[in-house]
This record gives structure tokens, C-alpha cells and sequence, in this order.
């Protein structure tokens, strides 16, 4: 029976170790037309319930495996089983205690036999109808929420086509009319659409799409007919009631049952008028009207364009037409160097991860000459890594995208965090790294960026401190704040150069002969970084050749944290998660990634079919069935956007709401965004971390972390 077909008839679970009694309730309980599923012990009974959900579970007491009693426990601590009805039958135990501890384990009734056969008719009945009442109720819901959602993303994407529409175009009216189409393409219930464009004191249809428009070239007077007075007033015109609607002039109205116009300003004069209409319904609703004037306003911007162009209006004009390009040449550059920076991001990190992956897996059986090497490989691709990571962020912070995803953070794991992984830098150096660390607690902050604050300033400190110096941080707190303190043996900072240590891409020794690489981005970042948690950084030197001292301060947030939140944290990358018995679909068009996923994955027990395109992972999903889906964004043809998009259309059992997650090396907070909506669960940027991946695929299928 499929996954339809139990949703439409709820189920009822028969639990006794005779067959005799499980045909006696068969033939009590058939009438009630519930699908009846036997089992005839309690182990059976548990994996039934763990397959499936039941209107109501009757148990029998008295069975040789494990009682009644242990298997409602135990039925209980199932998905679903946690809320199921369940009805004792016993034929032995009649007095009180027996009862109580019936219900102490969650029983809904607790029958004797020989047992009433309309009394256990009814109570089953009633439970029987009570599910599909809830079943109804939630399938409802799940349709409205479907629904609600498909209509916002569909408004959401004329929004993005409309804001982006090309305006520097020589023929105004196949720009408007594409306005038109597209507006109409997301409209709930206009089906005529129309643009009207100012000359002089005339209105004239430059545009209309729909099967009753008006005919390009007619024309209105201003302050005449509908169209001439939503010119005339400057303001939206909304009109409902079939056959009382005016005659406008600019559309056949005849059968239009609504009307809605909007004026087309530019700098408050008006240049046109957009006018939509509707013969099946007799009003608009806001949305659809919001989405209009948004097509009305780009509509607008275009024609204003275009007049001016055109007209070769007076100096002031030209003056406010020039520094409005420059705008939006500005905004255009501005969009170039994030699609520059992601490109390059996406070109960088998609080798580093190959790179990364194998390098740590090859260490876990490579002799100690061999694994040397490769340390010193990871170490510096995740220093190629954090390069990448510096420029988009300081990218994001010109641009005024820089974000902090704050929740309660330990201090201390996050100071301790950036020294481990730093430690192998300094040894390799022959730098000694200290520590001072206190009792810390928890406070509300970015995680991420507060250990990169730490990273940056220790590796910069080690950068600079020569053989056999020393790097010492300390931590501790003072009132309520957290004093962060590195200092250094190294080369020191000139007096000249302190006005400028934060300064981005300011370095002491710019020359091509200098003897330290970088971006000199670390330190800008640091300063971003700590000021927008609130605090204030500052740098020391007594000079060249006599070491330095950066100090943090910042401000404790308080915030309660819960056992679990610390548990979580302590578990979110067990390197002993297992993933036995799991099908993982891995999609992704570079190889040595997919080879690197697969051996990843197989080593933790899952079972992992490869695809290197959207078609194919479409293939395999039809007959694999998996039970999560990891796929790589930039893939050719059908991207993973559209994969996941696709995915989402397809009704349940064939894989439609499969845990998706989502492996980029777009690695912005907004490809984050777009991935979440277009239906992944997770988003993992590249390089990716394995341990992080292997617990979110366990976290998405309901595996604890802390499984062996």
C-alpha cells in the first residue's frame, strides 16, 4: 500500500501473540471500513510503528517477548508512537495497579476481557475519526502554506525581472510591453494590460499586451475619460462593478468587471499612464496592485529615460540626468565587483576543496615523512582559504553588506579554536605560543567572526615574530567586559605607521622586496569586526624591533544558555557520527570533488550514488530513492537552483521533500538566502568542512551526533 493511500484510510494496530484474538478483533473492528495491520509481538508491533502512523494501537498485555507494558514505553520514544492512542486487552490482570500502570505509560484505556463488542467498536471508532479529522485538517494546511509560498515566490521572481529590466534600449515600446508581460505573467487576476505615454496635452497607447487591449496609437485627452483623469489628478484610480465601469477609450471595457490605473512620474510630472483590467474577477488585491506600481515606477524610470534622451532638455536636466547615471553606473559597478568577487571566490575554492579534502584524508594513513608534507599543504590552502574569505569581507563591508549572525557563544571554545588551529603555524616557525585564558562564560555574539578577530590578530602576530620568539594571548574578563590582549617579540611598528595599522590594504613595507606577504586586510577586518560587536581595539609598539601589543575590548551581552544549546556545541562536529544504512545522492560536476564526497561518506557507513549533472541527479533520484541530497550549486545547463526547484515540484514519494543540502563556492550571505529559498535545508560553503557536512546529513535524517 503507498504513502496515498494510508494517509486517505487511517490504520489501526492489532497487538497480540494468538492468532485467535487477532482474528476475533479483525472481524469486531472491520466494519468500522480502517485499514487493520496485525502483529503478533512486540517487537513486531514497534517496527510497524516506526514504519507508519495508526489511528489507535490495541495491545495486549500478556505477551512472551516483551509485555504490554514495555511495549508502550518503548512505543513511546518512536515518532510515531509518541501521541498514538493506545487501548490495553487483558484477559489476567483485572485489579487497580494493573490499571494504573496501564496508564502510567501513556494508555488510553485499559480493557478486560472478555470486552463489549459496540463499547470497543465505539472508543476505536471515535479514534479512528479523530485521525482522519487531523489528517484532513493538516493536509490542509500543508496545501494553503504550498500554495501561499509558490504565490510569494512567484510575485518575488516579477519583482527581480522587473527590477532588472534592461533599460538602455532604443525602442521604448518593446521595453514597456515586456514590463507588460511580465506583470501580467505573475498577475492573480488582471488580464489586460496597458501603457499610455504623455504628448503634449494628449495620452497615446504605446503599449498594451492582453486579448482585449486597446490598439497602439489611440489616444485620450488629459482630464478626459478615466485614463485623462488618473493623468489630471496624479493618483491611483480603482474602479469595481461590471457594468457600470466607464467606457475609457483605451482598452475595450466591455465585460470588464474591474479597472485599477496608476500615473507614470518622474520628478512629479507625469509622463504616461498604466491602466490594467479585469473580466473574471471584480477586484485586485494588494499584492497584485503592489506589483503593478512597482512595474509602473520602472515603466516610469524608462520612459523618463527615453524623453530625455530625446528632448536634449535644459542644463538642469541634463545635470540631473548625468549625476542619475552616474548613480546607477555606480550601482552597476558595484554589482560587476560582487559578481567579480564571487566568480573569483567560486574559480579558488572549488580546487582548495579538492585540495583540503584529500590532503586530510591522505594524512590518516600517510607515513610521518609524507604527512608532514601534507600538513604543510593543508595548512596553506586554509591560509589560501582565509584569503578568499578577507576580500569578500571587506567587499561586504564597503558595500555596506557586512552581517552578524549573533547567538550565545562560549568564549572560551572560540579563543581556543583560533590558538589549536594556529599552533601548528607557530611550531612550524619556531614561534612559542602561550596562552593566559580565564574563565570566560557565554555571551551574545557572531561565533565566526570572534574567532576570526583572534585568528587574524595571532597570525599576524606569528607572521611578524621571528625564529624563537614569542606570541602570548590572554583573556579575561573584567566587569562587563572581555579584555582580549596578543602581544609579540617581533619586528615592532614604527611610530609613523600606527596612524594607519587598521587602514585596509595598508602594509609597513608595501615593496616589492618586502619580506612578509599578504593583502594587509587582516587588521581592517579585525577593527570592522570588533566594532560591530560593540567593542574598541588598539595597537602598542615601543618600535622597530621591539614587539607589539593588540587589545581587544568588548562588551558581555548576557544571555541564558541551555544544556542543550551547550550540548549541541560540544557534538556539532563528532568526528564518531555514523551514517550506516543511509542513501546519500551526491551531485556535482567536478570529479575529484564527487570522488572526495563518496570516500568521505563511505567511511562513515552511508551508501553514496554519484551524478555529475541535474539530469542525471534527477535519474538517480527516481530510482534511488536517497535520503538526503548534497549537490553543488554551479552546475552546467540546469544549476542546482533549478535542481532543488524542480526537485520541490515532485509529489512526496517520488522525492520531493528530500533533505536537500546545498555545496557552493558562492560562499556570500546571500547565495546562503538564495539556496534556503529555493528549497535546500543546509547551506556549506567551499572549502567544505567534512566533519560539519558529515553531522549535517546526520542532523537532516535524525541520527543523534553523538552516535557511535
Amino acid at each position: 500500500m503507498n504513502a496515498e493511500q494510508r494517509t486517505a484510510t487511517a490504520s489501526v494496530l492489532l497487538v497480540d501473540d494468538t492468532p485467535a484474538n487477532l482474528l476475533v478483533l479483525a472481524a469486531v473492528l472491520k466494519p468500522l471500513g480502517a485499514r487493520l495491520v496485525e502483529a503478533k509481538s512486540g517487537s513486531e508491533a514497534l517496527e510497524c510503528v516506526r514504519r507508519e502512523s495508526f489511528a489507535v494501537v490495541l495491545l495486549d498485555v500478556q505477551m512472551p517477548d516483551m509485555d504490554g507494558f514495555e511495549v508502550a514505553r518503548r512505543m513511546r520514544a518512536t515518532e510515531h508512537g509518541r501521541e498514538v492512542p493506545i487501548l490495553f486487552l487483558t484477559a489476567i490482570h483485572r485489579d487497580e495497579a494493573y490499571a494504573r500502570r496501564g496508564y502510567a505509560v501513556g494508555a488510553a484505556d485499559y480493557i478486560t476481557k472478555p470486552f463489549n463488542v459496540d463499547v470497543l467498536r465505539a472508543r476505536v471508532k471515535a479514534f479512528v475519526d479523530l485521525f482522519q479529522q487531523r489528517e484532513e485538517i493538516r493536509k490542509a494546511q500543508v496545501e494553503l502554506r504550498t500554495r501561499e509560498r509558490d504565490e510569494a515566490v512567484r510575485r518575488l521572481v516579477a519583482f527581480e525581472r522587473i527590477a532588472t529590466a534592461a533599460l538602455d534600449t532604443d525602442d521604448l515600446g518593446v521595453l514597456l510591453r515586456e514590463l507588460l508581460d511580465i506583470f501580467l505573467g505573475a498577475a492573480d487576476a488582471a488580464d489586460t494590460a496597458t501603457v499610455l505615454l504623455r504628448e503634449g496635452d494628449d495620452l497615446r497607447v504605446r503599449a498594451a499586451v492582453g486579448p482585449h487591449g486597446a490598439e497602439e496609437g489611440m489616444s485620450v485627452r488629459i482630464g478626459e475619460g478615466l485614463c485623462g483623469a488618473i493623468a489630471a489628478g496624479k493618483q491611483p484610480v480603482e474602479m469595481e462593478g461590471g457594468s457600470a465601469l466607464p467606457d475609457c477609450g483605451c482598452l475595450q471595457s466591455m465585460g470588464t468587471r474591474a479597472l485599477y490605473g496608476v500615473p507614470l512620474l518622474h520628478f512629479g510630472e507625469v509622463v504616461g499612464v498604466a491602466l490594467i483590467g479585469s473580466r473574471g474577477a471584480s477586484g485586485f488585491s494588494d499584492a497584485e496592485k503592489r506589483l503593478f506600481a512597482a512595474m509602473a515606477e520602472r515603466a516610469a524610470w524608462a520612459v523618463a529615460r527615453h524623453l530625455q534622451r530625446a528632448a536634449h532638455e535644459a542644463e538642469r536636466a541634463a545635470l540631473l540626468e548625468r549625476e542619475r547615471a552616474a548613480r546607477a553606473e555606480a550601482e552597476l559597478a558595484s554589482q560587476a565587483k560582487d559578481q567579480f568577487l564571487a566568480t573569483v571566490s567560486h574559480e579558488l575554492r572549488t580546487p582548495l576543496n579538492a585540495i583540503l579534502g584529500w590532503a586530510v584524508l591522505a594524512q590518516q594513513k600517510a607515513t610521518p615523512q609524507v604527512e608532514r608534507a601534507l600538513s604543510v599543504i593543508e595548512r596553506n590552502a586554509r591560509a589560501q582559504a582565509r584569503i578568499i574569505d578577507d576580500v569578500l569581507d571587506i567587499s561586504r563591508i564597503v558595500s555596506g553588506k557586512f552581517r552578524l549572525d549573533v547567538v550565545p557563544t562560549n568564549l572560551l571554545e572560540v579563543t581556543q579554536a583560533a590558538v589549536e588551529s594556529l599552533r601548528p603555524v607557530a611550531e612550524a616557525r619556531g614561534v612559542k605560543l602561550t596562552t593566559q585564558v580565564g574563565p570566560l562564560g557565554f555571551t551574545l555574539g557572531d561565533p565566526e567572526r570572534l574567532q576570526q578577530v583572534v585568528w587574524n590578530l595571532l597570525s599576524n602576530a606569528i607572521k611578524f615574530t621571528p625564529k624563537d620568539g614569542q606570541v602570548e594571548l590572554s583573556a579575561c574578563l573584567s566587569g562587563a567586559s572581555l579584555l582580549l590582549r596578543v602581544t609579540d617579540t617581533g619586528q615592532g611598528i614604527d611610530a609613523s605607521f600606527m596612524p594607519y595599522i587598521f587602514e585596509a590594504f595598508r602594509q609597513a613595507d608595501g615593496s616589492t622586496a618586502r619580506r612578509h606577504g599578504g593583502l594587509g586586510l587582516g587588521l581592517a577586518l579585525v577593527k570592522q569586526m570588533v566594532q560591530a560587536h560593540g567593542g574598541t581595539i588598539s595597537a602598542t609598539s615601543d618600535g622597530i624591533g621591539k614587539g607589539s601589543a593588540f587589545t581587544v575590548e568588548l562588551p558581555i551581552r548576557s544571555t541564558p544558555v541551555t544544556r542543550a544549546e551547550r550540548d549541541e556545541a560540544a557534538t556539532a562536529s563528532d568526528p564518531q557520527v555514523r551514517l550506516a544504512g543511509l542513501k546519500v545522492l551526491v551531485v556535482d560536476d567536478e570529479e575529484d570533488a564527487r570522488a572526495l564526497l563518496r570516500r568521505v561518506l563511505e567511511d562513515r557507513g552511508a551508501t553514496v550514488t554519484l551524478a555529475a549533472s541535474s539530469d542525471e541527479a534527477l535519474d538517480d533520484l527516481s530510482r534511488s530513492r536517497p535520503d538526503v541530497l548534497v549537490s553543488d550549486i554551479g552546475l552546467p545547463g540546469m544549476d542546482g537552483y533549478a535542481l532543488i526547484r524542480s526537485i520541490r515540484t515532485l509529489p512526496p514519494e517520488f522525492g520531493g521533500r528530500t533533505p536537500a543540502i546545498a555545496l557552493t563556492a558562492y560562499a556570500r550571505t546571500e547565495d546562503s538566502q538564495r539556496a534556503f529559498a529555493a528549497g535546500f535545508q543546509r547551506h556549506v560553503p567551499k572549502p567544505v568542512d567534512l566533519g560539519r557536512l558529515v553531522s549535517l546529513i546526520a542532523n537532516l535524517c535524525g541520527i543523534p551526533l553523538t552516535e557511535a
